[in-house]
């Protein structure tokens, strides 16, 4: 099995920089900005699951499912764009970036 299609490698090539990401992020922590979103008691109780196995709050796990998730679907429309693929990526990230006015 090659490098690219291990499945568990791959998660923790993710994790480990998620890892560096929370970690930078750790002393932001008053810039980021709450959201709600309400579930079905299932879909909780499954969140919950995964992040008692990952050994990790439901807080952290779901920041880091978003992330993930996020970046997955922006690599995608970005791709559906053509041409300007590239261009539409570097928007994104940079939309997700840290600016300097958001401690203010």
């Amino acid at each position: 099995m090659s490098k690219q299609n291990n499945p568990f490698g791959n998660y923790v090539q993710e994790r480990l920089q998620i890892m560096a990401i929370n970690q930078e992020e750790h002393s932001r922590e008053s810039t980021k900005q709450g959201v709600t979103v309400r579930l079905d008691p299932g879909v909780v109780r499954a969140i919950d699951q995964i992040a008692k196995e990952l050994d990790q709050s439901r807080q952290v796990f779901l920041v880091e499912l978003i992330r993930t998730g996020l970046h997955e679907v922006i690599k995608a429309y970005a791709d559906s764009c053509g041409d300007k693929a590239q261009e539409v990526y570097r928007e994104f990230q940079d939309l997700m970036s840290f600016k300097e006015g958001d401690l203010q």
